[in-house]
């Protein structure tokens, strides 16, 4: 319940945030979901409980809840990160998510520690074509491996922390 408090908080927030000139109406649906409206009645935010789970749905929300814990009704925008110029070493922090290196130098980033970030993803590419190394924290891996290059133009990685200390390769080319 305390983790739904924090959610609702947030959304909250973020609604009345981006919300500028709309009137913004707080509700309880007849099924029990907390609802944040604009005044033309288009419901943005629905929060329900699905077996013992908070679902949140975000949104035009026009359709009924999916199986997922988020459902996202709309586009979807994720931070990008590009590092330009003679830059040579990147620290991947809790603000990134897409890392673009387009350096005139080769680059290394270093991932942040895997063990309290179960489940984070990040995407890096390689624009420039220089070499580009990517290393997990001391101790960690990803894929087993201490290291990861990814030295071709274009060239992509996605990856997932799955456990304390291990990061997987998720997707790429």
């Amino acid at each position: 319940m305390k983790k739904l408090f924090i959610l609702l908080s947030m959304i909250m927030f973020t609604v009345i945030v981006n919300a500028q000139n709309t009137d913004i109406i707080n509700t309880l649906s007849s099924s029990g979901a907390f609802l944040i409206k604009e005044d033309n009645g288009s419901t943005l935010v629905s929060v329900k409980e699905i077996s013992n789970h908070p679902a949140v749905k975000i949104g035009n929300i026009t359709t009924s809840y999916g199986n997922s814990t988020l459902q996202v009704e709309g586009s979807l925008a994720l931070p990008v990160t590009t590092i330009t110029g003679t830059t040579t070493s990147y620290d991947v922090t809790s603000n990134d998510y897409t890392i673009v290196g387009n350096t005139s130098s080769d680059l290394t980033i270093n991932l942040p520690s895997a063990s309290d970030i179960i489940g984070r993803i990040y995407v890096i590419k390689n624009y420039s074509g220089k070499n580009v190394t990517i290393n997990p924290a001391s101790g960690e891996t990803i894929d087993g491996n201490t290291s990861l290059a990814i030295n071709t133009a274009y060239q992509f990685v996605v990856l997932q922390v799955v456990s304390s200390g291990a990061w997987i390769i998720i997707g790429g080319n």
